[in-house]
């Protein structure tokens, strides 16, 4: 039985460093802007801004790419290889919780609890899990880490997957078991793990974000981004960033993370020197048709010592104006209490960002048998039109809504433990108008990964479970308010003590309705990575359009 609240009720430094050169030949030049900080009169109220720097980049590398029927399984070696390496990054860690909120200092949210069971039959206008599909169902020997950190993304029937060691590719909506496979170490000889793909229609690309880790102050330590036409992912254009942007040409780029906006890429990341404490958060942007045409261009970036991780925001509507979020401040800022909102115009040179007040949640996670990576870190931000939301209160009227998704320890109502809540603020304004949660009093719930589809409804996943497994949530018209629709779409098999670090949605592309995403659990010792697909009854069309084709 699952448990979901709701309660709507308002709330009361950078550094600059020089840039490195560049590997694979392409060349990183940097052009540095002095840092800004002052009140901006055409942003949200009590706002701050802050100039941003430059940079330029030589054309990419078009790298093609051998597709296999299998998926790629590390050697002996490269497993030995990769296991010391993950010794290594985990001296990557997290800085100290800073002045945050416990569980005694969090009240019981208004309104009762509901309880929910198991979705019945679904009728055509109910949730509809439209494909369940074991990626790489036929393979033998295959090799996938078991911190899977998952992501998709489609082109009407082609389809990218991502995990830490394995790209899949399906040229036929993902109908099994027809998955290929491509070996990540094709891109980058320095490739080690946490990949993600996205999605551009606009431009028609798919664009790959890998992180380069090779040791503690290796050269080629670093990130490669990398574009393939929607209809030809073998065929890649691949940049690589040595270093930290705006760091040390052998940091390592830690918890890489990539989103797009009408006309940019923008990435980020988390600074880590060699052998030291976490340096700086930095974010890039980067225009996509210079990406799209595997041509040289200049980028924007900036780095910041005062907010540890950011998370970039996902819109299927259009905006010139870029959004990401913090959750976890170092300059003395209550965690739990609080999020910074950044936000930074296409047109512009310089970003501006607010600090909000939210009502209070545990930040920080107890231990349970599968998050012992589970941290307040994780966030997942989305920007909705939120008409659907207006049905149900009227304080969502008339604006767009800026929702952000975090993983939060226990409280009071869920019985020791972790849970998701997200927090809700008017996009243009950002003032601040509540918070939900997903909760379930006999056990966890965490990585919450969301987006946004056509029609501006919100599909998120996340991990749950005493064996860990998936659940997938819809907030839509149909399911206005709490309890939205939902699945326990994918059950867990045994536990994994490092289940992590993220899990993240797309949507269906194209089609108005249905979502995707990646979900896994264990057999055993081998993990198995679901692609599933979802959304309405009345999305079906959207769906089986590019089904099998």
């Amino acid at each position: 039985m699952t448990r979901f609240e709701h309660d709507l009720h308002p709330g009361a430094g950078w550094r600059v460093r020089a840039l490195a050169a560049g590997a694979l030949g392409l060349l990183l030049l940097g052009t540095v802007g002095a840092p800004a900080q002052a009140q901006n009169a055409g942003a949200p109220e009590g706002s701050v801004s802050a100039n941003a720097q430059t940079a330029s980049i030589g054309p990419g590398k078009v790298i093609e790419v051998p597709a296999s029927s299998t998926s790629f399984a590390p050697t002996t070696a490269q497993i030995v290889n990769l296991e010391q390496l993950l010794a290594l990054k985990s001296k990557h860690q997290a800085p100290s919780l800073g002045t945050h909120t416990t569980s005694s200092q969090v009240a019981t949210s208004g309104g009762p609890p509901t309880d929910v069971t198991a979705p019945g039959p679904q009728a055509p206008t109910t949730f509809t899990v439209f494909e369940n599909s074991l990626i790489n169902s036929v393979c033998s020997g295959c090799a996938q880490s078991t911190v899977n950190e998952p992501e998709a993304a489609n082109n009407g029937r082609y389809i990218v997957e991502t995990s830490n060691w394995n790209i899949a590719y399906s040229t036929n909506g993902g109908k099994t078991p027809v998955w290929s496979n491509l070996n990540p170490y094709s891109f980058s000889s320095g490739f080690c793990w946490d990949q993600q793909v996205v999605y551009s229609a606009d431009r028609d690309v798919f664009l790959l974000l890998q992180l380069d880790f090779a040791g503690e102050g290796a050269a080629t330590n670093g990130l490669a981004l990398s574009v393939a036409r929607g209809s030809t992912p073998t065929s890649w254009c691949t940049y690589k960033f040595a270093g930290a942007i705006g760091g040390g040409a052998t940091d390592t780029p830690d918890y890489p993370k990539i989103a797009i906006s009408n006309n940019n890429v923008f990435i980020t990341w988390n600074d880590y020197p060699p052998n030291a404490a976490f340096a700086r958060a930095g974010l890039a942007r980067m225009p996509l048709d210079a990406l799209a045409a595997c041509a040289g261009f200049s980028y924007s970036f900036l780095t910041r010592t005062t907010e540890f991780t950011f998370a970039l925001a996902r819109t299927q509507v259009a905006h010139d104006k870029f959004y990401w979020v913090s959750n976890w401040m170092l300059d003395g800022t209550v965690n739990g209490r609080n999020l910074r909102i950044f936000s930074w115009p296409d047109n512009s040179g310089s970003y501006s960002f607010v600090t909000r007040a939210v009502n209070a949640y545990t930040f920080g996670t107890a231990a349970c048998n599968w998050c012992g990576r589970l941290d307040p870190r994780y966030e997942s931000v989305v920007i909705t039109p939120a008409e659907y939301r207006a049905q149900a209160n009227a304080a969502f009227a008339g604006d767009q809504i800026l929702e952000v998704a975090t993983d939060a320890g226990p409280s009071s109502f869920s019985n020791g433990q972790n849970h998701i809540v997200y927090n809700y603020f008017k996009l243009n304004s950002l003032a601040y108008i509540g918070n939900d949660q997903t909760y379930n009093t006999s056990f966890s719930f965490g990585y919450p990964g969301c987006n946004v589809n056509a029609k501006g409804y919100v599909g998120c996943a996340m991990v749950q479970g005493v064996n860990p497994g998936g659940l997938i949530v819809l907030q839509d018209n149909v399911n206005p308010t709490q309890p939205w629709g939902f699945n326990f779409v994918l059950a867990g098999i045994n536990a994994n003590a490092n289940w992590g670090d993220y899990v993240e949605t797309n949507p269906w592309i194209p089609g108005g309705g249905p979502f995707q995403t990646v979900l896994w659990n264990l057999n055993g010792s081998t993990v198995q990575p679901y692609h599933i697909v979802w959304g309405r009854g009345s999305d079906t069309n959207d769906y089986l359009r590019w089904n099998g084709k």
